[in-house]
């Protein structure tokens, strides 16, 4: 994603609504309870969850429809450590490394205003249209 001319890590919207859904939900075992993922989505949880999203689509690209199959949890660690590893490089980088944090803050300070998994289905006008010429 490209913001003000400079690239924006990790900021696609797929990545924030798992992260809010899966990590701020309402429910009582939601990792938010934990300080942790109070002040900011841990750059581990980010990782995880982008892992879990490629395997996913990995699996869909694979098998060219979706399919109910367990994810491997080979390929999720590989992942794993591959996000790991490029989050830390943004991390570690001035400009992206301080763009991230406060992303992750943001998102955060998102799931603990009463994020609700609900939002996820609702109408976004700028992501869901048809064309009707």
């Amino acid at each position: 994603m490209l913001l003000q001319g400079r690239t924006s890590n990790f900021a696609h919207s797929a990545l924030k609504k798992t992260c809010l859904a899966v990590y701020y939900c309402t429910s009582s075992k939601s990792l938010c309870r934990f300080a942790e993922f109070q002040e900011s989505v841990p750059v581990k949880a980010l990782a995880l969850v982008a892992a879990i999203i490629r395997s996913v689509l990995t699996t869909f690209k694979k098998h060219g429809v979706a399919k109910n199959e367990t994810l491997s949890g080979d390929e999720v660690e590989d992942a794993y450590n591959n996000f790991t590893h490029l989050v830390n490089q943004v991390w570690s980088d001035d400009y992206h490394g301080s763009k991230l944090d406060k992303m992750l803050r943001e998102w955060a300070k998102a799931g603990m205003t009463g994020y609700s998994a609900r939002e996820i289905v609702g109408l976004e006008t700028d992501e869901w249209q048809v064309v009707l010429d």
